[in-house]
């Protein structure tokens, strides 16, 4: 154990009555998990005071129940299992209504090989607040409506850092799950999406690890739902993807190939910059998309394109920049004749598309930055362009722009 245990007996009490201590649950057990459990399956509230409470195996919270401690910056849970997730809020068989997690510090005392710090299954009105995980952990918080759905959970003032796998897992049609007010670092991808209706994210910062150990350049936010699946009415607000390894926003098909349907797309605010080797946002070819509106979105400081749409339908892009990408960092020399990513970049099977006061300049050498910016085009539809395409542009300011002629391409106002 850790110096500097604080030896202190915990609070439980039934929804009935007033709080009671627990000697039983003191800081500083070889294992707690045995009691923890056995307060919480006699439908006892958990409050634990300041300390530090190892666990050797998993904890379970059931409808109506709270496992929390007095503040996250002195109550600890210590994570001494390698497998299976830590805290279940519901097992996947039984929907699980009102129990709460919150103020609490879940850290990994040895390498976590699977499974979530939280995973909540089948649950709805749950809420997890105020919780730091980090540590060697496997993935950060799971919400999974797998069996019967999921509805009206939350996720509020949290960090996540260190996940070898995921931070933040959607699926199993999770309906109307709120994340806000949180920091995802050190993982891989940040967010993974592949099956949720009424997604609401806000005030996010989502920086992954770059450079990852198994060499892959993985997106830092992932959306990709298989058939039968769906996520639609995502709603983004103010989220920052960074600093990522792969892209920065990817919207793609599954991993088996198939594609589901991704409807409904809102971005507003937040950006997605310094991917090291992949694009700030990214659709797809067989991503699905089918309506998106981007707004006030920056993209910025990429190895590749700012914004790639390499497929899907429907997609308006307002008030979006997107200048300093197809930066090359490993180059001082201002040649970029040799570039192929540009500042917005649409594919051949993408149609329908809107831009409105778009601004994407082209490139040039950022001395204070100390690295070179090839951006090619500000706009490029021209590389395997057809003519059955929509575009409209009104407005914008594009640093170089290469066009098809020929019909379904519509230019409004001022877009040099």
């Amino acid at each position: 154990m850790h110096a500097g245990i604080i030896m202190a007996a915990a609070l439980c009490w039934p929804a009935t009555s007033h709080a009671q201590t627990a000697p039983e649950l003191a800081s500083g057990q070889a294992n707690a998990s045995p009691s923890i459990n056995a307060a919480l399956a006699a439908r006892q509230h958990v409050l634990l005071p300041c300390g530090q409470y190892q666990l050797k195996t998993p904890l379970s919270i059931a409808s109506g129940m709270s496992l929390r401690g007095v503040s996250r910056s002195c109550v600890t849970l210590l994570i001494d299992f390698e497998s299976d997730d830590v805290v279940r809020v519901g097992d996947g068989n039984n929907i699980v209504n009102g129990a709460e997690l919150g103020s609490l510090h879940l850290f990994a005392l040895v390498e976590r090989k699977d499974g979530f710090a939280v995973a909540v299954r089948r649950g709805h009105f749950i809420r997890l607040t105020d919780i730091t995980i980090d540590g060697p952990q496997a993935g950060g918080v799971r919400f999974d409506g797998t069996g019967g759905g999921s509805f009206g959970n939350r996720l509020d003032n949290f960090e996540i850092s260190s996940a070898a796998q995921t931070g933040i897992y959607i699926t199993g049609y999770a309906t109307d799950t709120f994340i806000r007010a949180g920091v995802v670092g050190s993982s891989p991808t940040s967010l993974h999406i592949d099956d949720a209706s009424g997604l609401y994210l806000a005030d996010l910062d989502l920086s992954p690890a770059t450079n990852n150990a198994n060499g892959l350049s993985q997106p830092n936010i992932l959306v990709n739902p298989s058939r039968y699946q769906n996520v639609n009415a995502l709603r983004a607000t103010n989220v920052m993807a960074d600093s990522c390894d792969g892209d920065c926003w990817r919207f793609a098909a599954a991993d088996d190939g198939t594609t589901g349907g991704v409807t409904e797309i809102q971005i507003t605010g937040g950006w997605g910059a310094g991917a090291v080797a992949g694009n700030g946002l990214r659709v797809a070819n067989g991503s699905g998309v089918n309506g998106m509106v981007i707004t006030g979105f920056d993209a910025h400081y990429n190895a590749q394109h700012g914004l790639m749409l390499d497929g899907g339908t429907n997609i308006t892009l307002s008030a979006v920049q997107s200048f300093n990408n197809a930066r090359a960092s490993n180059r001082m020399e201002a040649n970029c004749s040799d570039s192929h990513y540009s500042g917005v970049f649409l594919g051949p099977l993408t149609t329908h598309v809107t831009l409105i006061g778009v601004q994407a300049g082209s490139g040039g050498y950022m001395a204070t930055h100390g690295k070179l910016d090839c951006q090619a085009f500000g706009l490029d539809g021209g590389v395997g362009m057809n003519d059955k395409r929509i575009l409209t542009v009104i407005g914008g300011q594009f640093g170089g722009k290469r066009l098809p002629s020929g019909v379904g391409i519509v230019e409004l106002g001022n877009a040099p």
